[in-house]
């Protein structure tokens, strides 16, 4: 009966992990079948191996043998299959690997301790484990990490070494500890194991924390960036302004000789053409909200520099649930890029609808382009020196308000396309 449980602890242990597999990750355009396609595969693959060795018995080798086939086995499926930098899904398995191993550690010595070691209690034990992480996982600690990792591209090749050596580290501590230690000896280990990697661990967490305080720091440097294009777009009105109040006094005197002359047509026609002038110079206003209507004259106006036919087509009311902040990242990011993009086409165009339909905040801006577009992570991937983290906060903002994001290529034209509800 032993035996039975033994291959009940086997199966039930691959789908726990195709399972959390199936959590951790996200589809990838990488790969033509869906991720739960991959990740079934997977657990097919393992279960059939474990049937192959179960009659070999429990061995210390058997155990290691199948442990390492599925680390090795996730290891390569879990990164390919999922969206996102491919050492940052690799960091996250092996974190996820060290942990279980600690768990599986807990659930042996629990046993040993006062079930004399059962296969049944070993089972159950870790069960109740797996199931607690997974719910974790789905709930909480999945969106919390995605969140504080989304902007971090570089980096990463260091936190893999991390932990590819923190997981090898406590695997193999763990079986040396099951298989050839005392109880009393297994439990010091296994508390001391735990606090050291659980310390090394928050350091890390600290690491990438620190990574993605740089990215928002890149993030502030284009907001300043845009905000000091505004500031000296109405330097340039002020300036006009002065200059008008300056020679009004001009006007009035031309006014006040050709009154005097009783030449009605020739005052007719200098009214005219100062008004042409001042409607010329006036500041326009695109869309009722602040922060939108600066953001799209500042893209008016590079776009009129730079030779670039443009359409604003902008409804925007003042009250969104967005911030200042947030729309600025929003529009900033998505206009500077889409002026850029443009600016390399032999026809370059660009057009931006953005209004309030049924109850949902629509944005499309299009662009025209030169070349296709390599993608990486549904986002095109930039060829500017640090570029590429202005979409990604573009996306930030998006899911943090459960909205929908999507860009793709259509012959000549960049399209990005943007859902809120409101």
């Amino acid at each position: 009966m032993e035996k039975y449980y033994e291959l009940l602890r086997g199966t039930s242990l691959i789908l726990s992990h195709s399972l959390t597999m199936y959590i951790l990750s996200d589809p990838s355009p990488r790969v033509r079948h869906p991720l739960r396609f991959w990740l079934v595969i997977s657990a097919v693959l393992e279960l059939f191996v474990l049937l192959l060795l179960f009659p070999l018995g429990k061995t210390s080798v058997v155990s290691g043998l199948m442990y390492f086939i599925l680390l090795f086995a996730y290891c390569f499926a879990l990164p390919y299959a999922s969206s996102g930098p491919i050492l940052r899904n690799l960091f996250i398995f092996l974190m996820y690997a060290t942990y279980f191993m600690l768990a599986a550690s807990v659930s042996n010595l629990i046993s040993d301790a006062y079930f004399n070691g059962s296969e049944i209690s070993i089972w159950v034990i870790r069960t109740m484990i797996s199931a607690l992480f997974i719910i974790l996982l789905a709930w909480k600690l999945k969106a919390v990490f995605k969140k504080a990792t989304d902007g971090i591209e570089e980096g990463w090749g260091t936190l893999f070494v991390f932990s590819l050596v923190s997981c090898l580290s406590v695997s193999g501590m763990a079986f040396a500890v099951y298989l050839y230690m005392p109880l009393g000896a297994h439990a010091m280990i296994l508390a001391v194991s735990s606090i050291f990697v659980t310390a090394a661990f928050a350091v890390v967490i600290r690491m990438i924390g620190l990574l993605n305080e740089k990215g928002e720091m890149r993030l502030l440097r284009s907001q300043h960036r845009i905000l000091e294009h505004e500031l000296e777009a109405e330097d340039e009105f002020v300036e006009t302004a002065r200059r008008y109040r300056h020679d009004f006094r001009h006007h009035v005197a031309l006014m006040r000789e050709y009154a005097e002359a009783g030449d009605m047509d020739a005052m007719r026609r200098y009214l005219a053409e100062a008004d042409a002038d001042i409607e010329r110079t006036k500041m326009p206003a695109w869309c009722q909200n602040k922060v939108v209507d600066s953001l799209i004259r500042i893209s008016a106006r590079r776009c009129a520099a730079a030779g670039i036919s443009c359409s604003f087509s902008a409804d925007v009311p003042e009250d969104l649930p967005l911030s200042g902040p947030e729309l600025v990242a929003l529009f900033g990011n998505l206009l500077e890029n889409a002026v850029d993009g443009a600016s390399k086409a032999s026809e370059p165009s660009l057009r931006l609808d953005a209004d309030i339909r049924n109850g949902v905040f629509f944005i499309e801006i299009r662009n025209s382009m030169s070349g296709d577009i390599i993608w990486n992570d549904n986002l095109p991937v930039s060829i500017k020196e640090g570029g590429g983290i202005g979409l990604r906060s573009v996306r930030n903002v998006v899911t943090n308000h459960h909205g929908m994001m999507r860009c793709f290529q259509d012959g000549g034209s960049f399209i990005v396309q943007i859902r809120i509800p409101l």
